[in-house]
């Protein structure tokens, strides 16, 4: 994952990434890209709530 943030970081579409504008890429953690971009990460279990949250949310799961 930090692999392709800093690919992004470099080549233009930061925003992918980003807390806030201007963000260092620094900056970028693993939680905080997997946050920005709406990733779980974590145990099966980790995932199947997520994937009931999203569920329960309109407009929330994508697939």
């Amino acid at each position: 994952m930090m692999r392709e943030a800093e690919y992004f970081s470099v080549v233009g579409p930061r925003g992918h990434f980003e807390a806030y504008p201007g963000q260092p890429f620094e900056e970028f953690t693993p939680e905080s890209c997997a946050d920005i971009r709406d990733w779980v990460i974590g145990t099966p279990d980790d995932v199947i709530n997520w994937v009931e949250e999203r569920i329960k949310t309109p407009g929330g799961l994508v697939v």
